[in-house]
Parts: structure tokens; C-alpha cells; sequence
């Protein structure tokens, strides 16, 4: 008898090192982590490789934000969506919607409108990867939601996740007879889900935005500007002058004097 107890504390203990109970859904931690291939042109919030695959819900989805892609982005135009499938569906079907994105439906794409240009019902998922849907028109909006219907559970039928915020990916839970979706950032679960949309992002200004930047010291005397953009203009940057202005606070005889330094790096 006490063998056969000392097996099952072994086991429940292997269990609770790769499964994770959060609520109505639960994920199991990928030991493979591959990472996947992807058209570098798609709008995604994902890292690109799995660590984790969920289950415990019929709806996952992830809202994408024109100006979360670019500051002074006013819309996004998506003409394609890309979905990845870990598993082939217990039913062997998924289906695919799309909703509108505003402040109304930042929470819940059910808040926004449908868009009819992405409904696919009953798509087949026939190989496990990628799976790519095109929209029958371009959609131009603020955002868009992207609504997948997949009946996961345990064990034979999962949606991935990456790293990421967690502040785009979320699921419905039904509680009741009250249906709301959650986001990932809610059970303070720092993942995406693997989707992505490809289209073009409308801005207003400049088509070219720094990102971020850091200095480098070289040399006692020589210090590099290391920096990165976004450039959704047509131009290839070969050659950039960065204006930087520095502000140097000075200490001398306890009196602090501020002093402006303009320095252009290339």
C-alpha cells in the first residue's frame, strides 16, 4: 500500500510541473521550443516561439491595433489573416470571424460590429502550422478583432502562445449564463496567441518612427548611437543623421549648473 501511494505522489507531482490551472483555462508547458518560421511582413504581438498550449475554451481571440504597429497610425487595411494550429481539431473543423476594434470593443469583440469580409465556418485544419485566410475584400479600420471558434481540450486539441504582453490575446469563458472574454494579462499570463495579419498600416506625419535608441561608448571620446525604426515608406534607409540634444547636469562648489549639448550622430 505504500508503494502505491508513494506512484501516485510521484505522478501528481510530474503532473502539477506541466499543467497549470488559470480559471476556465489550463495550458500545458511545450518542451520543444522551435522557433517557427513567418512572413517577417505580418503584423503579430507574439515572440514566434511556443511555450505554451491551452485549452478549456471554444473561443480565442486577439485584437490588432493599427496604433499599436506604428504611434501616429490613424487605421490599419487587412487583406489576410494567419492562424496557428498546434493540433488538428477534435471536430476537425474551426471557424474564423472577424469584429470591429473601438473603445466600445476593447475588451470584447462581441461589442464591435462583424465584418463580414473575414467569416470563414467550418474550415478544415487538416495539417498542423500555419493556416492562412484571406479576406474576400481589404478591411480598413482602427482595429481588428480576429475570433477563432476551436473546442480545445486536453490531451489532443490546443492553441499555442509566444511570448508577448498578453494584453491582446484573450478567451471566452461562460459563467453562468453570462458569457465574457478575459484577457491573458488578466491572469497575469505574459503570452500570445500565434496570429497574425498582414495589410498596411495608415499614419499620419512622418512613415518613418524611432522605435528606440541607446548610447554606446566606444572609445574614452567616441560614443555611437545604436537605434532602431519602423519605415513603412517605399525609401531604404542607407544612411541616417540622428539630432540628439543632451542634457549634462554639472556640479561645481555645490552649485548645479545645466548645460545643453547638441551632437549629430550618423
Amino acid at each position: 500500500m505504500k508503494t502505491i501511494g508513494y506512484h501516485k505522489l510521484v505522478l501528481l507531482t510530474l503532473v502539477s510541473l506541466i499543467c497549470f490551472s488559470l480559471g476556465a483555462i489550463n495550458r500545458v508547458i511545450t518542451e520543444d521550443r522551435v522557433p517557427l518560421s513567418r512572413d517577417y511582413e505580418m503584423h503579430h504581438y507574439d515572440e514566434g516561439t511556443v511555450l505554451s498550449n491551452w485549452y478549456g475554451s471554444n473561443t480565442w481571440a486577439v485584437k490588432f491595433v493599427a496604433s499599436d504597429f506604428m504611434v501616429t497610425a490613424t487605421s490599419i487595411t487587412v487583406e489576410k489573416v494567419s492562424v496557428y494550429f498546434p493540433t488538428l481539431p477534435t471536430s476537425g473543423v474551426v471557424s474564423i470571424k472577424g469584429y470591429t476594434y473601438s473603445d466600445d470593443s476593447a475588451i470584447d469583440p462581441q461589442e464591435g460590429e462583424q465584418v463580414p469580409e473575414l467569416n470563414v465556418v467550418d474550415y478544415s485544419v487538416t495539417s498542423i502550422g500555419w493556416h492562412e485566410f484571406e479576406l474576400t475584400s481589404s478591411f480598413t479600420g482602427e482595429g481588428l478583432w480576429v475570433v477563432v471558434d476551436n473546442a480545445t481540450n486536453y490531451g489532443s486539441n490546443y492553441m499555442s502562445s509566444a511570448l508577448g504582453s498578453g494584453e491582446h490575446s484573450f478567451y471566452k469563458i461562460i459563467t453562468g449564463t453570462e458569457a465574457h472574454f478575459v484577457s491573458f494579462s488578466d491572469i497575469e499570463v505574459t503570452q500570445e496567441l500565434l496570429y497574425s495579419i498582414d495589410g498596411l498600416v495608415t499614419f499620419e506625419n512622418s512613415s518613418i518612427e524611432l522605435v528606440d535608441g541607446s548610447l554606446v561608448q566606444e572609445s574614452e571620446s567616441i560614443w555611437n548611437f545604436n537605434y532602431n525604426t519602423r519605415n513603412y515608406s517605399n525609401v531604404t534607409i542607407n544612411d541616417a543623421v540622428i539630432e540628439l540634444t543632451i542634457s549634462l547636469l554639472l556640479y561645481f562648489q555645490n552649485k548645479t549648473i545645466l548645460m545643453i549639448q547638441l551632437i549629430l550622430f550618423k
